[in-house]
């Protein structure tokens, strides 16, 4: 899709609205946390990694997550037309080379299949970042797999950058770590506008 197609979608789509996420949240974020990781990796991973992934597994572990929320964590959703359509989450960074009372990772941020470009994932991530600098984080950080070169354009239009850390995750592939500084003051129009997933 074309930039000023997705424009142009993004226009005639219902707004999106965003807000703390809640136990009542709990299966549909990991319907979505299911069929986003699906469409994203499947063909990419191996099928009985994503196998294990299913809905068997997030469905306990999202309930067992907003149930009791631990210091420091924001999980979000976006909704649109009273409907979730996309989450994302975010902790203390738990990298040794950050201090986690300063450093927040964004962990997680997924939009339903079919919804990318329609300004769901852009929703998302203002709203992350908002409550990142209400809360006084000084900087945020993220794993994109190396291949997934979506996120890392997404990311970059907003100010990311690889800080040179890079890790195998548990499927073997590789993922860099992008980071973001100086989270004191106001949102950039460019983090505000920027279309993506």
């Amino acid at each position: 899709m074309s930039r000023s197609t997705s424009r142009r979608v993004t226009r005639d789509m219902p707004p999106v609205a965003c807000r703390a996420a809640e136990p009542r949240d709990a299966d549909a974020i990991a319907e979505i946390h299911v069929a986003a990781f699906e469409a994203t990796f499947r063909g990419v991973l191996g099928d009985e990694l994503l196998d294990q992934r299913g809905m068997d597994v997030r469905r306990p572990m999202w309930h067992e997550l907003l149930a009791d929320v631990r210091p420091g964590h924001i999980s979000t959703v976006a909704e649109r037309e009273g409907q979730v359509v996309g989450f994302a989450t975010a902790v203390p960074s738990w990298y040794p080379d950050h201090d986690p009372t300063r450093v927040i990772d964004l962990s997680r941020i997924y939009v339903c299949p079919g919804l990318e470009g329609t300004g769901v994932g852009p929703a998302l991530y203002v709203d992350q970042e908002r409550r990142w600098r209400q809360a006084g984080w000084q900087a945020a950080t993220t794993q994109i797999g190396a291949a997934n070169e979506r996120s890392m354009r997404f990311f970059a239009r907003r100010g990311w950058r690889p800080d040179g850390h890079e890790r195998r995750a548990e499927d073997g592939s590789l993922e860099r770590r992008f980071g973001k500084s100086r989270l004191v003051g106001r949102l950039s129009p460019q983090s505000m506008t920027a279309n993506a997933g």
